[in-house]
């Protein structure tokens, strides 16, 4: 028993993966409890290209020496934005989306094939756990519980929107605001592309398993972080790239759930 108790705390005797796996955690189940709104409000689509929106400020943070994580922020801002101007002109939403991600995705591939690829583009899309330094986690600690602030605080108006229909372009904004933020901060350690099975794959798991809001909101923050654990322990000891083994972990309950709990057969 005690073998298999150190086997377990192995990875956590090394600062850098203690860091690293705790800001994972913690963004990790930030982003889960997002993404039962963006599975209930049907927004995968506008989270996953919000990853892509963010690439033309990573990249120009990059050239212009300044923080990539600043970068990332300032372009999801700027696709959140784009992506909500876009769905008061045009009626399918996946078009919207489509509409504003597209050009700013072209925007990142100009920028980025002008010259030298700039360096820590590929940390911001792909991640680097053990990256993660002081700044991160304190970031993660502070942000965290305010997006579930938030969310906690919105819960009666985003189920208000969801049965009456009003004030849905209002809340879909928010919710975009608020996955802009949770993706910012899961650029440097998931990676901007892989932070969004972060976003549906514990929300998808979740949905399976009740079907109230409030529930399936801390079911998936909890499935988020537990993913996020083992994907740490499954990279350590299987010598694997710890982002891609997170986001991993965070999809197979959600396919796990799909067979053995059909959709229909809900409690």
């Amino acid at each position: 028993m005690q073998n298999a108790f150190q086997w377990v705390m192995d990875p956590w005797q090394s600062p850098l993966v203690a860091r690293g796996g705790l800001v994972a955690i913690l963004v990790g189940a930030s982003a889960g409890a997002i993404g039962c709104w963006v599975i209930l409000r049907d927004l995968p689509y506008a989270a996953e290209s919000l990853s892509h929106g963010m690439f033309p400020g990573l990249v120009g943070a990059a050239l212009l020496g300044l923080p990539i994580a600043l970068g990332g922020l300032i372009g999801l801002i700027i696709a959140a934005g784009s992506i909500t101007a876009a769905r008061r002109w045009v009626t399918e939403d996946g078009h919207a989306v489509a509409v504003a991600i597209t050009p700013l995705l072209g925007l990142g591939a100009i920028l980025a094939l002008s010259g030298p690829v700039p360096p820590g583009i590929g940390d911001s899309l792909f991640g680097d756990v053990l990256a993660a330094n002081g700044a991160d986690l304190v970031a993660a600690l502070a942000l965290a519980p305010l997006l579930l602030i938030v969310l906690h605080g919105s819960h009666w108006r985003l189920l208000a929107a969801g049965i009456s229909g009003r004030k849905t372009r209002l809340m879909d904004g928010l919710l975009l605001c608020l996955l802009a933020v949770a993706t910012a901060a899961a650029a440097r350690s998931l990676g901007a592309l892989l932070t969004v099975a972060m976003i549906i794959g514990p929300a998808a798991a979740a949905r399976r398993l009740t079907v109230r809001a409030a529930p399936m909101l801390w079911t998936a923050a909890l499935i988020a972080g537990l993913s996020a654990a083992v994907g740490i322990e499954v990279s350590w000891h299987a010598d694997l790239a710890t982002g891609p083994t997170i986001a991993i972990c965070a999809i197979i309950p959600a396919g796990v759930l799909a067979i053995v709990k059909p959709s229909g057969k809900q409690t």
